[in-house]
């Protein structure tokens, strides 16, 4: 963790001198210079200001995502819909189809059946009536 830069600058003494056993050095007097202060306040609301418009840039992007997604689901469940009442007009008309074929073939058999009896029967002579 780092510490906090205090916002006076202090200058060092040597201790090199102190290490080696020769006497200190007289300390100086701390000179105290005051760090500029206006150029890092407006650093600050400068970074604050793009913080803020990239916040309010972020909403507006998840707004219209959102809008965006909600316009897709809606046309899925439009189309899920389409879909199912395909399939089930799909359905009835297989039914119907399969319904026609058997009755076709049901008429055709009838049918077929009758014109096989007509041919098949002996040509019978009629007699006529005697005239009385």
């Amino acid at each position: 963790m780092a510490r906090p830069k205090s916002t006076i600058k202090k200058t060092t003494t040597s201790k090199k001198a102190v290490r080696r056993g020769r006497p200190p050095l007289k300390k100086k007097a701390t000179r105290k210079t005051p760090v500029k202060r206006k150029a890092r306040a407006t650093k600050k609301k400068a970074t604050a200001k793009k913080k803020v418009s990239a916040t309010v840039l972020m909403r507006g992007i998840r707004q219209d995502a959102r809008t965006k997604l909600k316009a897709i689901k809606d046309e899925l469940k439009k189309a899920k819909d389409e879909l199912k009442a395909a399939e089930k007009r799909e359905g009835g008309l297989l039914k119907l189809l399969a319904a026609k074929e058997k009755a076709v073939a049901s008429y055709a058999a009838k049918w077929q059946e009758k014109a096989m009896k007509a041919i098949s029967k002996p040509v019978k002579r009629r007699r006529r009536r005697k005239a009385k």
